[in-house]
């Protein structure tokens, strides 16, 4: 009865998963990384473009390594169901490099997921 219960339960979590649904304008603003609190994303939903930069300090002068506008790290992206497909452009000798996301939840102050390898991460809203 139990194993019943257990099998019905992750059965109903999985199906929750696949019923996930995303909008583009839930990403639409500036994100940080939980357990990176240097590394930001910026999302634009009307052109479905973003960039990406690491702040981490630089450890001689204590100013960030990188910023928004000194970032090169541009990538477009597109969404279905609950899978964000980014293509990075310029990451390798100007070739655009694909990566997905597989969203387990959204809301207006959190992005959680796991990307393609199966590695967890979590964006908390800036702004």
């Amino acid at each position: 009865m139990m194993l019943a219960a257990a099998v019905l339960t992750l059965t109903s979590c999985k199906e929750k998963e696949k019923e996930l649904v995303l909008d583009p304008s839930q990403f639409a603003g500036l994100w940080v990384k939980t357990n990176n609190t240097y590394e930001y994303w910026r999302f634009n939903s009307s052109s479905m473009t973003g960039i990406t930069w690491d702040e981490t300090p630089d450890p001689d002068n204590g100013e960030p390594e990188m910023t928004e506008e000194e970032s090169n790290l541009g990538f477009s992206w597109s969404v279905e169901r609950n899978i964000v497909s980014f293509v990075w452009h310029g990451l390798m000798e100007n070739q655009s490099v694909p990566k997905y996301y597989y969203i387990t939840e959204i809301s207006s102050a959190a992005i959680v997921g796991e990307d393609e390898v199966g590695l967890p991460f979590t964006l908390r809203r800036v702004q």
